[in-house]
């Protein structure tokens, strides 16, 4: 449901390029990468600047069991992640190369439990898992509008062939991580450490972007 709500986004957005800019040009292709699977759409408003405006999203998730020192744990993952970009391309030499500005909405959220699959026996005393307990944790952003900064290879409002590649490479600025925990049981106080983890992960302050595009000019600049 997430996806085709990003993949709407990217219409909605291409309406006004196509409307209002259409005399300077009109490309809409699919991109991939380390911000998901998505849609992509960029108008020229300068003869060096181009401008993209997208949506794509990825979900995951993973369940299993391991073993923690004497003790089977179920586990369970969830991963979800939005991203819509709005980007200004710079084109120094009026060619493929470009340097790229501008911000993401970036949302990523991962959430988890834990819990026993067995007894454990301590001090000549068995616990059951339900005795044991139980963990879960969500992590997340405090804010999920992010600077983006990178560079890149491709033109798809160039002449020539209307269908072009292109590459991204960049990173986000991102904002501080949230971690929450909660625990029953035995396990409980493991709770407790949530801010010691937001702690650690503070110090991830960028999301690396690598996205592959492919895309097709609906309309030529004017000339």
């Amino acid at each position: 449901m997430k996806a085709v709500v990003a993949s709407a986004l990217v219409m909605f957005m291409a309406i006004p390029f196509a409307s209002l800019r259409a005399q300077d040009g009109l490309s809409a292709g699919l991109r991939v990468g380390t911000t998901g699977f998505g849609l992509e759409a960029s108008t020229s408003i300068h003869q060096k600047l181009n401008v993209r405006l997208g949506g794509s999203f990825y979900s995951q998730s993973i369940n299993g069991d391991m073993e923690e020192g004497d003790v089977g744990i179920d586990y369970n993952a969830d991963m979800s992640m939005i991203s819509i970009p709005a980007l200004v391309d710079y084109y120094p030499a009026n060619r493929g190369f470009r340097l790229t500005g501008g911000f993401h909405y970036h949302n990523l959220s991962i959430s988890g439990g834990a819990v026993p699959n067995e007894n454990y026996t301590m001090n000549n005393k068995t616990f059951t898992p339900q005795k044991l307990g139980s963990l879960s944790a969500n992590i997340d952003y405090g804010s999920a509008i992010s600077p983006y900064l990178g560079l890149g290879f491709g033109n798809s409002l160039a002449p020539g062939s209307k269908i072009k590649l292109s590459l991204d490479l960049g990173a986000m600025y991102i904002s501080s991580t949230k971690v929450s925990m909660d625990g029953t049981g035995m396990i409980a106080p493991t709770a407790d450490q949530a801010p010691d983890f937001e702690e650690g992960l503070s110090e991830f302050k960028f999301f690396p972007v690598f996205n592959l595009g492919l895309s097709y000019r609906i309309t030529d600049k004017s000339l």
